[in-house]
């Protein structure tokens, strides 16, 4: 993480350390070393850094969404305005597909592992339904499911708390429209 937190090292160097780092939390027993080493200080420190590129974006916010694949992994970025700052990236319209790809990515994991309060956050934010759209727009880049499976947590969000949930249609039950 010294690398990655390091002023010495350009982009390329940063990125080859979050390469290494990535290959470290394909273990899980290496999720906690990765924590405790600061990653997720670190990595939204650089996101916050309006000088990181937006390859060093992507790769930021693609190891933070394997890091909040664990619960200590999601309590660690909400608690330092992780989500803030993804909603913030997510609804930029300067960023790239992929960057908003990886994004969303880290988005579902949060609430994955932090349910309702996370949502919730989406739901105040309304600009977030048309950056979800947008991504589910630019399919190619893989996170239209990751897009689409937050827009049905939202929406079922929503239909919960203004008490509008009508019984589903039953499957079985056919009418005849001859």
């Amino acid at each position: 993480m010294r690398i990655v937190k390091g002023d010495e090292y350009g982009d390329s160097g940063k990125r080859n350390a979050l390469l290494a780092v990535m290959g470290l939390l394909m273990q899980s027993e290496n999720h906690w070393r990765v924590l405790a080493a600061g990653a997720v200080p670190a990595l939204l420190d650089l996101l916050r850094d309006e000088e990181t590129g937006g390859e060093l974006t992507a790769d930021c916010l693609a190891t933070l969404a394997k890091l909040a694949e664990y619960p200590d992994g999601t309590i660690g970025v909400i608690r330092r305005g992780g989500l803030k700052l993804a909603v913030k990236i997510l609804s930029s319209s300067e960023v790239s597909p992929g960057v908003k790809q990886h994004c969303v990515g880290l988005v579902l994991n949060l609430c994955l592992n932090a349910g309702n309060d996370v949502v919730g956050v989406l739901v105040k934010d309304s600009v977030v339904m048309g950056s979800l759209y947008t991504v589910i727009s630019n399919g190619e880049y893989g996170g239209s499911k990751k897009a689409s499976a937050l827009i049905r947590m939202i929406h079922e969000y929503q239909e919960r708390k203004t008490g509008s949930v009508e019984p589903s249609f039953q499957r079985g039950r056919f009418i005849h429209a001859w």
